[in-house]
């Protein structure tokens, strides 16, 4: 199965572009890896930060809708695998 798991990911608009998401993510990673994991995926609004992800080589593993009170949201599950030598 899938070992990790984040559920959210946001990286407020004054703080994009300088490479702090990067760094967030490869912390992440990092844990991840450390924990033994070899895979993990991320839940996303659709197209949200779509191209950063697929950068860090996902995949898309679903899609889906969810309800948030009167509004419609699509969602997607990006599918990550851990390589075995990363340090």
């Amino acid at each position: 199965g899938i070992e990790g798991e984040i559920y959210d990911f946001y990286i407020l608009k004054k703080y994009r572009n300088i490479g702090l998401g990067q760094k967030l993510f490869d912390t992440v990673v990092k844990d991840f890896h450390n924990r033994g994991y070899s895979c993990f995926y991320i839940c996303v609004f659709k197209g949200a930060s779509k191209k950063f992800f697929l950068r860090n080589s996902a995949k898309l593993l679903k899609e889906s809708s969810i309800e948030l009170g009167s509004n419609s949201y699509e969602e997607e599950y990006l599918y990550f695998e851990l390589s075995q030598d990363r340090e």
